[in-house]
């Protein structure tokens, strides 16, 4: 699952709009749309909106070791041209000198930028900083369920040093999330292979915590089923529980024969 923490519904709207995201309605806390394997959730402005609304999306399930998060939004900057749109390598908390260093194993099609979290709209920027108000409460949220490179921030640039943020308006907020929808795309793209390569990765790790749940296994029975699993991953998706008959296995030593008996059966996946 890739979990979009967006929040102003205007930034939302066109990426609702692209991936044809459905609104969740028995969801009230806070509007949610979502997909076989995306889900968006509009917070509301804010550091602690945008923690709460992570923490929210957790809570109501589908999280795994192998999700993703992603914050987009608009930010201001005094360097960056309005409609340029970067990546995070960094995410500070102003308020409480918090550091937060996403890292990026995938190439993007825009900069990357370091992002300073602020309690309210900034006028007087910084060279080379880019300021938003909901990136480190997000970061802070996402790592509890996540890790770094499972966890990044695309900000828009709405204002700057020549175009002033009260001059923004909801449709021109629009306008900008339509314009780069091309480079939020390539980077959701990428996380959802992300996702599906660790999906593979801990394929069995279900399996593996169910037969836990119901024999007591040794160290030594323990290494030998990790052996099992791989070995049976390794050679096809299905998973063992689908053709072991669990319940008339009494013994973890049943068990572990039984398995070895069901993966030398298995032909070889080329």
């Amino acid at each position: 699952m890739l979990n979009l923490i967006v929040a102003l519904a205007e930034e939302a709207r066109p990426v609702i709009h692209h991936y044809r995201l459905k609104r969740l309605h028995h969801l009230h806390a806070f509007p949610v749309y979502g997909s076989d394997d995306i889900r968006l959730i509009v917070s509301g402005m804010g550091n602690l909106a945008a923690a709460t609304a992570t923490g929210y999306l957790a809570g109501i399930g589908g999280v795994t070791k192998s999700s993703a998060w992603l914050n987009i939004g608009v930010a201001g900057s005094s360097s960056i041209a309005v409609g340029e749109i970067v990546l995070a390598h960094k995410v500070t908390n102003v308020i409480r000198e918090q550091h937060f260093y996403p890292t990026l194993c995938f190439e993007v099609a825009c900069k990357t930028a370091a992002i300073e979290t602020v309690a309210v709209p900034q006028v007087d920027y910084v060279e080379g900083v880019v300021y938003d108000m909901e990136a480190a409460g997000f970061f802070s949220a996402a790592m509890r369920f996540s890790t770094t490179e499972m966890i990044h921030c695309l900000k828009i640039i709405s204002d700057n040093n020549v175009g002033d943020v009260d001059n923004i308006s909801a449709a021109g907020v629009v306008s900008l999330v339509e314009q780069r929808m091309d480079v939020i795309a390539d980077v959701v793209g990428k996380l959802l292979e992300m996702i599906n390569e660790l999906a593979a990765d801990n394929q069995g790790e279900q399996e593996m915590d169910f037969i836990r749940s119901r024999f007591y296994l040794t160290v030594s029975q323990q290494t030998q089923l990790n052996t099992l699993m791989q070995n049976w991953f390794a050679l096809t998706d299905v998973s063992p529980l689908a053709l072991l008959n669990i319940d008339t296995l009494k013994t973890s030593k049943a068990l572990l024969h039984a398995l070895q008996v069901k993966l030398d059966e298995l032909p070889v996946k080329y």
